[in-house]
């Protein structure tokens, strides 16, 4: 399933599932899960373009937002906001803070770890670029051919990376807004 027909079926935006509560989230699955059949939503996903999707998610408890062992045909880079958590990726486990760049390539199983007691909620930017992309990306960029296919944690705080960040949450906005060259 595309996730924009996913948010179709859930009347899902980011701000509108950012703002909901715990409890209107599980139903939100929930409604999900009887309408598609499927309990992995993450593991169903599909990119709605043929480059890149973006969006922004946020998770305020491991109750709400329990997210399971999945992986993706696509590869996933997230940005994290804020969050004190931990990220199983593969067989490797990272403690992971604001600021940094969590990279995973298609067929690689992940979830993030959330702590018992959530004081601040993970936020993160996310974006699912294709494969055919990517190979166009490290054409032009051959540092890029040398990470790919290998996943791991990008640390910015403090570093000449940190402006990444911005770039992660402009891009958000503009799919968001559906404005012309957001896939990109």
């Amino acid at each position: 399933m595309k996730l924009s027909e996913m948010k179709r079926i859930t009347d899902y935006n980011s701000r509108q599932w950012n703002a909901m509560s715990p409890q209107e989230k599980r139903q939100t699955r929930q409604d999900f899960t009887d309408a598609t059949g499927t309990e992995n939503l993450y593991q169903e996903l599909e990119m709605s373009s043929p480059f890149v999707d973006a969006h922004e998610d946020v998770s305020y408890s491991p109750d709400a937002d329990d997210v399971q062992l999945h992986s993706h045909t696509f590869y996933e880079v997230l940005c994290c906001r804020s969050g004190n958590i931990e990220y199983l990726i593969g067989a490797d486990r990272y403690r992971v803070a604001a600021g940094d760049i969590i990279y995973i390539p298609p067929g690689v199983s992940h979830r993030p770890i959330l702590p018992e007691a959530m004081t601040i909620p993970y936020r993160r930017y996310v974006l699912w670029i294709s494969p055919s992309f990517q190979a166009q990306l490290a054409a032009n960029w051959p540092e890029m051919k040398e990470k790919n296919g290998r996943s791991g944690v990008l640390r910015t705080a403090g570093t000449e990376w940190a402006s990444l960040q911005d770039a992660f949450r402009r891009g958000c906005e503009k799919a968001e807004r559906e404005e012309p060259g957001w896939q990109m």
